[in-house]
């Protein structure tokens, strides 16, 4: 499916698996390994695809998980800006390498990982749940973070407990 980012993206259903797919290519596929990072050339996806022609899907922006409330945009900049749409509220932000407003992006069906395809060739898998970013937060900081950088780096999430 020709994307502005002249990339197609599918996650397989069980989000262990990303299908890419050049808008400069007639026919096939590249399956992504999540896990291992292997890369398999396929004539057709092994998984009923969301398009009706059997091409690797990507959406317009801004980007939701219908269950999740969880949307997506990429700035000029490459900063990569996760949302609550049922909200209109920005939740985050993220610096990714290689990417511009022209990038495809696409949630795994669960909507914990979303794929970046810039048209340069550079793919970035982003962790898009928020208890992941605290976890990681915590880790890098190597203690409980204090008020201000809880609020800075998580911002007010209800039921997270605050030490790490």
């Amino acid at each position: 499916v020709p994307t502005a980012g002249g990339v197609g993206l599918e996650f397989s259903p069980d989000g262990s698996t990303l299908a890419v797919r050049a808008f400069s290519e007639e026919e096939g596929f590249t399956l992504v390994n999540l896990a291992s990072g292997d890369l398999n050339e396929v004539a057709t996806l092994p998984w009923k695809a969301a398009s009706p022609r059997g091409e690797a899907a990507a959406r317009t922006t801004p980007w939701t998980v219908e269950a999740g409330g969880l949307g997506a945009s990429i700035g000029f900049d490459g900063t990569l800006t996760l949302w609550d749409t049922e909200r209109g509220q920005p939740l985050g932000t993220v610096d990714v390498p290689g990417a511009f407003d022209f990038s495809a992006l696409v949630f795994a069906p669960q909507g914990r990982q979303l794929a970046v395809a810039s048209p340069g060739g550079a793919l970035s898998i982003i962790d898009t749940e928020i208890r992941s970013w605290h976890r990681k937060a915590c880790e890098l900081a190597g203690r409980s973070l204090t008020d201000e950088e809880w609020n800075r780096h998580i911002g007010r999430v209800g039921d997270l407990q605050r030490s790490c």
